[in-house]
């Protein structure tokens, strides 16, 4: 995981490898709209989305309930729009979303997500 703005220093090194992006910076509470989440990702125009994961700048145990979710969902808004769609319905949304269809551009969370659901941990 790498900071939005220090991604760069892995063009030429990354090959096939992923790479999570920390598009959400923790250090400021204020959350981020999914334009500027997007903006962070679309910067990197070298990586391609099969490659990209995006995530947060660090842990969220220091912020507020309401800006950590705040910002979740934000990331998971913002990869939603990058895809086109959402990759598995979000547990904290009343909406139903569309069930996962393999997509190029995961979150961090996202894999967590799908994991917990391939565990039986959780109930797509």
């Amino acid at each position: 995981m790498i900071e939005y703005d220090f991604a760069v220093a892995y063009e030429s090194v990354l090959r096939e490898r992923q790479l999570a992006i920390g598009a959400a910076d923790v250090q400021n509470k204020q959350i981020e709209t999914s334009e500027q989440i997007i903006e962070r990702i679309q910067a990197q125009r070298w990586l391609s989305p099969e490659q990209t994961l995006i995530t947060t700048s660090c842990g969220l145990n220091h912020l507020s309930r309401e800006a950590a979710f705040g910002k979740l969902n934000t990331i998971a808004d913002a990869s939603a729009t990058l895809r086109g769609d959402r990759a598995l319905p979000n547990p904290f949304c009343s909406t139903s979303q569309p069930a996962f269809r393999s997509p190029p551009l995961l979150t961090h969370y996202d894999l967590l997500w799908q994991e917990a659901v391939a565990d039986g941990m959780l109930l797509a």
